[in-house]
């Protein structure tokens, strides 16, 4: 499942360009940690090797952890999140639900596969992995902005199902966030490298527990 934006031929040159340096000075950082180690991937080391300026550096990424990762800041409004909820009526709303947060969760690392060098970074560095947690955070704060959004308005959460409430949907988030939490912290590893099936063994684990113990 691939839920990075693809550039499109309409894409501006602008953009293009911008997407390039993102990807330059992501590339650069994740080779200098593995060849030189965390100490030597200073953001002006990082910045040199990648051609630009310090200042460009940081209209990229909030810190060098974010350009070793390849993440970016997260930038979306209630209305894409709405428009997330809503694909795939069919759907049952706990898989919406996992899939809001899953593809916000996308949005901030849009760059898919290089699974070996992401676990060669996470074997030298753990304590990158905080970061990644530190990430569930914000987007689960992000979903919890347009339910509270929503519920003060006194619409019905539509995306997930007419059925279901503001109330409903505050506990299908609080579940899909335990979820992907649970599997940050016991497989961390495999969720920055093969997110999908972290999460599916995750989620069984839960419906395990949860029939076992009711």
């Amino acid at each position: 499942m691939h839920m990075i934006r693809q550039v499109q031929p309409s894409t501006s040159l602008r953009e293009r360009n911008r997407l390039a340096t993102w990807q330059l000075i992501h590339d650069t950082a994740a080779e200098l940690v593995l060849k030189h180690g965390i100490a030597a991937a200073t953001v002006e080391a990082i910045a040199e090797r990648a051609g630009c300026s310090r200042r460009t550096f940081f209209n990229y990424f909030a810190t060098k952890e974010d350009a070793i990762l390849g993440m970016r800041e997260l930038r979306l409004d209630p209305d894409d999140v709405r428009a997330i909820a809503a694909a795939e009526p069919a759907a049952a709303p706990f898989d919406r639900t996992m899939r809001i947060l899953i593809t916000i969760l996308s949005e901030i690392y849009p760059v898919p596969g290089r699974y070996d060098r992401r676990r060669a970074l996470l074997e030298k560095v753990p304590e990158l992995k905080s970061r990644f947690i530190e990430n569930i955070s914000s987007a689960e704060g992000l979903v919890l902005e347009y339910l509270r959004h929503d519920a003060e308005l006194g619409d019905a959460h539509e995306g997930l199902g007419p059925d279901i409430d503001a109330d409903e949907a505050r506990v299908l988030l609080t579940l899909a966030a335990a979820i992907i939490r649970y599997a940050a912290t016991h497989d961390a590893d495999n969720m920055l490298v093969d997110r999908d099936a972290a999460l599916r063994r995750a989620t069984k684990r839960f419906r395990e527990v949860i029939e076992h113990t009711l």
